[in-house]
């Protein structure tokens, strides 16, 4: 008991160290190929679009989340000079999946990366304050950052062995006690296949590869790997033997390591990124044609990406990177949820002292 008590405490002291830094990073772009195309809309600078035939309709609408680090409310903005305002929260990122589904009702939703980990309610619950929310946004694919196994492996089979967001991860492999009968075999599906919008949407995943640095007695029975060696056959896999008309890879493997698969192994069309809270006002397009981006962390902002697809793949896009801020009102539903499960947190009558969380 002393020693979960401690390591829960140690994470609380490294999550406030690694969260409050609020820093958005820019990939270097040097490998990257010029797309000149690709402008803002007139009179909307905000979005940006390539090839895009207004005549035509949108194929799908794809949406990212990243690093949500266990943020049920908004916090203050930690990238203004006096803190000012809040930014991110769930019920205002609910507000935004409804709006963008009410224009697309051809759409994917992605979770990727940190999850489970960050505010005190999540932590606390093993991530349950989150999963209880979450569960109800119709998730499409997910792929695990690695702060997402700080409450051992029994805990993450519990949470998504049974395919709970539909999570992938190609690189996450059991290895040696408690899991040796299973030694070598995949902990999770590498990937899975989807129809939308009259399109097979085949959807990769990867975890990060730092599992093991978040404590490795949590990560015990479970082998990351992080080099995409895996990735060749996905592509194979799912080109020839699924025959689907997109490939979307979503890892947590960090926006300069992924920019670098996507053009080593040519064959993804759209990689959505996580890990190091990077943000991408600006789709990137790599010099293999791999559409990339990566939606910063703590909830701060949302991705949308529509797309427009015929017999050759994408012909054409419009991406918009939604900011969450004070300016979007906050779902009535989700804002409730979220009072819900930080009642026993919050200094009141419904406030008692920490119980170990249940499934």
């Amino acid at each position: 008991m002393k020693t979960s008590i401690y390591r829960k405490v140690a994470a609380s002291i490294i999550t406030v160290a690694f969260l409050t830094t609020g820093y958005t990073a820019y990939a270097n772009l040097t490998e990257l190929k010029e797309n000149r195309h690709a402008n803002p809309l007139e009179g909307e600078e905000h979005i940006q679009q390539s090839g895009w035939d207004e005549s035509a309709d949108k194929s799908v609408t794809l949406m990212q989340l990243g690093d949500l680090h266990g943020h049920l409310i908004p916090r203050k903005n930690l990238n203004t000079e006096n803190f000012e305002g809040t930014v991110g929260g769930l019920a205002r990122i609910a507000t935004v999946i409804k709006e963008i589904r009410k224009e697309s009702s051809q759409n994917l939703l992605f979770n990727i990366g940190d999850t489970l980990h960050g505010g005190a309610e999540a932590l606390y619950t093993e991530g349950k304050a989150m999963t209880d929310i979450l569960d109800k946004w119709r998730i499409d694919g997910y792929a695990s950052g690695n702060w997402d196994f700080l409450y051992g492996t029994e805990r993450y089979l519990d949470l998504f062995e049974n395919g709970r967001w539909g999570a992938v991860a190609a690189n996450l492999y059991y290895e040696g006690e408690p899991y040796a009968d299973k030694a070598g075999e995949r902990v999770l599906p590498p990937y899975r296949v989807i129809k939308r919008a009259g399109l097979s949407v085949g959807i990769v995943g990867f975890t990060s590869e730092r599992g093991p640095t978040v404590g490795t007695s949590t990560t015990k029975g479970f082998r990351f790997t992080g080099e995409g060696e895996e990735l060749p056959e996905m592509i194979h896999e799912l080109r020839e033997k699924e025959k689907v008309d997109l490939i979307i890879m979503i890892s947590e493997l960090g926006l300069a390591k992924n920019l670098q698969l996507a053009n080593r192994y040519p064959g993804v069309d759209v990689l959505l990124s996580a890990d190091m809270h990077e943000e991408t006002p600006r789709l990137i397009e790599t010099k293999s044609g791999t559409l990339v981006s990566e939606v910063s962390h703590d909830g701060i902002a949302v991705g949308q990406l529509d797309l427009q697809v015929g017999e050759e793949g994408i012909t054409g896009w419009r991406y918009e990177l939604h900011k969450i801020d004070e300016s979007i009102k906050e779902d009535e539903g989700t804002s409730k949820l979220v009072e819900k499960e930080r009642a026993m947190f919050v200094k009141g009558k419904g406030f008692h002292s920490h119980e170990k969380s249940n499934k």
